[in-house]
């Protein structure tokens, strides 16, 4: 993808970029390993922001 340079997109596109190249230039990071990374954190945010969304519901719960 082509993105205007400094935009949002580019520098998100880029810290994403440079995260892989990270992960792939250790030569002993198995793909299964990568996915299994990127699963974790996947689901570590899931977590935390249904976290954070139950407790704001809570708290709207009190403003009816």
């Amino acid at each position: 993808m082509k993105y205007k340079p400094y935009s949002q997109e580019w520098t998100r596109y880029r810290a994403l970029e440079e995260a892989i190249y990270e992960y792939l230039e250790d030569q002993n990071t198995s793909p299964e390993l990568i996915c299994e990374d990127i699963r974790d954190v996947l689901n570590e945010w899931v977590n935390e922001y249904s976290s954070r969304a139950e407790k704001g519901k809570v708290l709207q719960s009190f403003f009816k």
